[in-house]
């Protein structure tokens, strides 16, 4: 058995690839407790306030139609999410949150904010403007990898949502979903 650090030790110093690794676990022990995996999260949060089709939520969600259709078919089954049928097309669908699903979104957002709020409090004003600042950056640099142009458009400001407890919360852009620029109803 390997004997433990003394406790005077100060914690080993992680590179920033662990960093957000280990800050990702945070968030998904949160997305846990509500029954939520990140993927789960990033529906739910693609569908508040707009309908969508399942190949442009495939798109958006970075996954296989068939994919996007176990995923749908679990959410409504829990009555998070509805499938609509589009008006003079038979065989389209569009896929929008229910009060439910929205309910869950908002729990989320305000259980991520107030536990990355709690950590965020541990540091000064300066050093969570510049932990802001450099995330930003990462996830700005990683958008046109993974928001292509056509039905997976970035939002432009990708804010998180989530970080309601966080000094420059914005309600725009998400974390979890590299939201599409759609009006509310898009084509399938």
């Amino acid at each position: 058995m390997a004997a433990s650090p003394p406790a005077d030790l100060p914690p080993p110093e992680l590179n920033l690839t662990d960093a957000l690794v280990q800050l990702s676990f945070i968030v998904q022990a949160v997305l846990g407790r509500h029954g939520l995996s990140v993927t789960r999260l990033r529906k739910l949060a693609v569908l508040d306030g707009r309908e969508i089709g399942m190949r442009h939520l495939a798109g958006i969600l970075e996954l296989e139609k068939s994919s996007v259709t176990g995923l749908v078919d679990r959410a409504e089954r829990r009555g998070l999410v509805q499938r609509i049928a589009v008006p003079g097309n038979r065989r389209a669908v569009h896929v929008t949150v229910t009060p439910a699903g929205r309910a869950v979104v908002h729990q989320v957002r305000e259980a991520t904010g107030t536990e990355t709020g709690r950590l965020a409090a541990t540091l000064s004003d300066s050093r969570q403007d510049t932990s802001r600042r450099t995330v930003e950056a990462l996830i700005h640099q990683s958008t046109p990898s993974r928001c292509k142009t056509g039905p997976r458009r970035a939002v432009r400001g990708l804010r998180n949502r989530y970080e309601t407890n966080l000094p420059r919360a914005a309600p725009s852009g998400s974390v979890f979903a590299c939201a599409a620029t759609t009006s509310p109803r898009s084509s399938p």
